[in-house]
């Protein structure tokens, strides 16, 4: 079985601003963000696919596909919480 050891965080706050999942937390929509760190040329020019963390790319994809799992078979639906 595979150890993802992840770092899981109940809040995001970025210094460069919001990402995508903003938007859901603004009306209330219960979301994840996924994210594998900040390096050098993150988000400029020089942002290249050689930059991109594939391991942990692959432990995110199979987090993500787990916890929707998950998530798609609970009795109860996901509640918002501030």
């Amino acid at each position: 079985l595979l150890k993802l050891r992840v770092n899981i965080k109940d809040r995001f706050v970025s210094d460069e601003g919001d990402s995508d999942h903003s938007s859901f937390n603004d009306v209330g929509i219960p979301n994840m963000f996924f994210f594998t760190g900040h390096h050098s040329d993150y988000h400029r020019v020089t942002d290249h696919s050689d930059k991109i963390d594939y391991h942990n790319l692959f432990k995110i994809a199979v987090a993500s596909y787990l916890i929707v799992v998950h998530i798609a078979n609970a009795d109860e639906r996901l509640v918002y919480s501030k």
